[in-house]
């Protein structure tokens, strides 16, 4: 094996590291069902291979990330919903035009649910994926994700009033599939 290509959860720099350190070429994917497929492309930077999903399979895909509920697209590095259309992304769901006016844009892009955000790397425009967005918490206007959340909870030494965090720890004396938790976690 010398590839690996990532998908399914946001990539931890140790993991990513890891595979480098083993002589590992390594990349990111983003697919769905609905159409969307975004991938770290062989000759990308490692900046953009580590911490993001690339950029779209087809030149003709549209991506958009637009502040959630609305339609108003966000600058670049800022979080928002990713949004997308293009040549094999649905249209439109059969005989649900309910449910279609929420899952589109007035324009006919596609609202993925997605939080994600754009990032210029090497000139080029690369998407991080950064949540869901029924995972989003809004508190006084700020938005946070459950990611930022447990990151500062990890770091909150003593602190009883946070959940328990797990985090996975690649290479370690248990495995791969070894994690610590807080104190005071089931």
């Amino acid at each position: 094996m010398t590839q690996a290509v990532l998908s399914g959860a946001k990539v931890p720099p140790a993991l990513f590291d890891e595979l480098e350190r083993r002589g590992l070429w390594s990349g990111q994917l983003f697919g769905m069902g609905e159409g969307l497929f975004l991938t770290t492309r062989p000759g990308a930077p490692r900046e953009a291979r580590a911490t993001t999903v690339g950029t779209p399979l087809s030149e003709r895909d549209e991506i958009r990330v637009l502040e959630p509920g609305t339609e108003t697209e966000v600058p670049d590095g800022e979080v928002g919903e990713l949004c997308c259309r293009g040549p094999y992304t649905l249209r439109g769901y059969f005989d649900a035009a309910e449910h279609n006016a929420r899952a589109f844009t007035s324009d006919g892009f596609y609202r993925t649910g997605d939080l994600a955000a754009v990032r210029l790397i090497a000139g080029e425009r690369h998407v991080s994926i950064e949540g869901r967005i029924k995972d989003l918490i809004n508190r006084g206007g700020e938005k946070i994700t459950p990611r930022r959340s447990s990151c500062c909870s990890c770091g909150t030494r003593g602190s009883a009033r946070w959940p328990s965090s797990r985090c996975p720890i690649p290479g370690s004396a248990s495995g791969p599939a070894h994690s610590w938790s807080r104190r005071g976690s089931r």
